[in-house]
């Protein structure tokens, strides 16, 4: 193991120009109810912090998908009956993101901000609204394009799909997230 490098005086001072207006975050209790993101404001949509980036964002380059076709998407170790649970929609759809009426860069933030949401309440499933895009200028549906490619670089997002046709169909997905690591239990010794 190499020793390490003594920290410079001029090093030290950098750092603490760097850090000086930092503010401890408070510790807000995890609430029970829902994410949803129907009634963002845009101060809140300003305060959100940036999601972790997938490391393979780079190399996903999604085809461009029209109106009708499905989206799927699955990052590696999901396993196939996962897969196949959300293809069919069976699991709580109480977290809900209609992304209809927003622009583009709207959308982006609306997004970003209920996935956080979602993975700060422990989320498992959401739904996200994106539209068929039949108001678009293009041939194509520029949100679900979008849709398509932002769930696909952020960390959080382990498979997505298109909803089925009571959930919104090819206008809608089926999001899988991430949820918080699971503590070790320490079991307990009885006493005799």
């Amino acid at each position: 193991m190499k020793p390490k490098k003594p920290i410079s005086q001029e090093e030290r001072e950098l750092f603490r120009q760097t850090v000086k207006d930092i503010k401890p975050l408070n510790y807000e209790p995890r609430a029970n109810k829902p994410a949803t993101a129907n009634n963002l404001t845009a101060t809140k949509l300003q305060q959100t912090p940036k999601l972790q980036l997938s490391k393979t964002s780079l190399e996903a380059n999604p085809t461009v998908v029209t109106k009708e076709e499905h989206l799927e998407f699955s990052r590696s170790g999901i396993q196939q009956r996962t897969m196949h649970r959300l293809r069919q929609g069976r699991f709580a759809k109480n977290n809900i993101l209609d992304l209809h009426q927003l622009t583009v860069a709207q959308s982006q933030a609306a997004l970003e901000n209920f996935i956080y949401e979602c993975r700060r309440h422990n989320c498992r499933y959401a739904v996200i609204i994106h539209g068929k895009g039949y108001r678009s200028s293009s041939s194509t549906p520029t949100l679900k394009n979008k849709v398509n490619l932002w769930l696909r670089e952020y960390a959080d997002v382990l498979a997505f799909c298109t909803a089925k046709p009571n959930d919104g169909g090819a206008g809608a997905v089926y999001v899988l997230l991430k949820t918080a690591k699971t503590r070790k239990i320490v079991p307990t010794t009885k006493k005799r």
